[in-house]
């Protein structure tokens, strides 16, 4: 059980509490079965229930922080010194293209599926 505890004025989410550490309850709070997904910022209360804000800034920046490490991770294929064939090559390029387009295409920032690597 997660519990979300939020400003109860505005219904903004502040943190999370899980674990089976000894609880103390101090402010408004709701229990959850799951984890929100993105960041907390893109999370409201709204009636006892957790909604999305509206505000997806959190999660977009999120998905530009892990498509720069996704980048990172695979720049060694476009150097011209590594043993890939000119084929593996432009399979890499398509999907580098792929994370460089993904903020601007992604359908939801909260639950975003990721362009799969090459084989």
């Amino acid at each position: 059980m997660i519990r979300i505890f939020y400003d109860k004025a505005t219904g903004a989410v502040q943190h999370t509490f899980s674990g089976d550490e000894q609880f103390s309850p101090k402010g408004d709070y709701i229990e959850v079965d799951t984890a929100p997904a993105g960041p907390l910022t893109c999370w409201k209360v709204a009636d006892g229930a957790l909604v999305p804000s509206g505000d997806l800034t959190g999660a977009y920046a999120a998905i530009r922080e892990k498509r720069k490490l996704k980048l990172d991770a695979c720049e060694w294929t476009q150097n011209a010194d590594n043993s890939l064939s000119e084929e593996k090559r432009a399979e890499w390029r398509v999907y580098r293209k792929a994370l460089r387009d993904f903020p601007e295409t992604v359908a939801d920032p909260l639950n975003p599926v990721w362009p799969n690597p090459p084989a």
